[in-house]
């Protein structure tokens, strides 16, 4: 049986607060929307996010121009030039913590904001020293559900094979793509998303691991197929994120857990934990409504959205890790992310 043996964050150094973040994003919008930008953003229940870019909360510009448009306005290229220089350190940075590196058999790195190849995984084998002959999988553009498929393939990996141990690392520099443009989707984008990474040990072994690995289950909510959605455009990739996705969440969501529920042979009342995607404020709100749950019961998620923002496919790690101190041997809990498609994805832990 497959277990999570151990979970690293980490977070590039410049800290944004978020009243900091909304002066910039004021300072580049038409001042009819200022307004506008100053609800969502004191809505957010966000106090700080993370950025490799520390344009965002000073007026010493290093990534966008000085001039008031940001004109010239930084290319996809450049972008991407930006990721290939700060991922790889923030990945390291991750894994560098972790106490249980060794004898790695299978790499799985993940991330929906950057692409190049050859690419972050034979970066990683180079500078961590793993076997040029490692099983390596890559798992890009899926969005904030994507941490979910890595730990799918290494629950797969390690049941197919006794000795196998399998790196999983996470990083996802969202803040890199900010848009200018003032429309509903860039200010929720905006307002919300942020860069981290982290470093997972998946394996067989269960002693002094964190957790169990026992059920996935993932559902697609077609309905709300076009209101989010990531495509790649001459200034960055392009964030489609629009306020009916907490409806349709909700609408699903039940059926989600139900069927996660009956595959794992559980009930309801047996979920001791929750570890929600925290895709924002109102998602968090309206799941908790849906389900009937008290505030506390997603206080992970909470405090990582208020700390960190939205980190797309990362972040569920740092729920995780939020976790891991207060899940008690045998405790069940519930994950689960949301990404395009509109795409659901939960899995079922226990504690060890």
């Amino acid at each position: 049986m497959p277990f999570i043996e151990e979970i690293a964050i980490a977070n590039p150094k410049y800290c944004h607060k978020q009243e900091d973040i909304l002066q910039f994003m004021q300072s580049v919008a038409p001042e009819s929307e200022h307004r506008k930008l100053k609800m969502i953003y004191q809505k957010s229940e966000i106090k700080t996010r993370y950025s490799v870019i520390p344009d965002y909360s000073t007026q010493e510009r290093t990534f966008y121009p000085p001039s008031k448009d940001l004109e010239p306005f930084p290319s996809v290229e450049s972008r991407m030039k930006l990721f290939e220089k700060e991922a790889l350190e923030l990945c390291l940075s991750a894994v560098n913590k972790m106490q249980k590196k060794n004898d790695i058999t299978h790499l799985i790195t993940v991330t929906c904001t950057g692409l190049s190849a050859p690419g972050l995984d034979i970066a990683l084998i180079k500078k961590l020293n793993l076997s040029t002959d490692i099983i390596r999988t890559s798992v890009n553009f899926m969005g904030c559900y994507a941490g979910f498929h890595a730990l799918r393939l290494a629950d797969s990996f390690c049941k197919s094979q006794k000795d196998a141990k399998v790196l999983i690392v996470d990083v996802e520099l969202c803040t890199i793509h900010f848009q200018k443009t003032a429309t509903e989707d860039n200010f929720l984008a905006n307002a919300l998303f942020a860069d981290g990474a982290s470093a997972v040990i998946v394996s067989n072994n269960n002693q002094n691991s964190c957790f169990e690995l026992k059920g996935f289950h993932t559902e697609l909510a077609l309905e709300g197929e076009q209101s989010m959605a990531w495509q790649v455009a001459s200034t960055g990739f392009l964030m489609t994120l629009n306020s009916y996705v907490p409806k349709f969440l909700t609408s699903n969501i039940e059926k989600l857990i139900a069927k996660s529920l009956e595959k794992n042979i559980l009930n309801f009342s047996q979920i001791h934990h929750w570890a929600i995607h925290p895709g924002g404020s109102r998602i968090l709100e309206s799941i908790e409504k849906k389900l009937e749950l008290k505030k506390v019961q997603l206080e992970s998620s909470y405090k990582v959205l208020s700390e960190y923002g939205n980190m797309s496919s990362t972040t569920i790690f740092f729920v995780l890790k939020e976790l891991e101190n207060l899940v008690m041997k045998d405790e069940n809990i519930f994950a689960c992310g949301f990404g395009p498609g509109l795409t659901m994805e939960s899995l079922v832990l226990k504690g060890i």
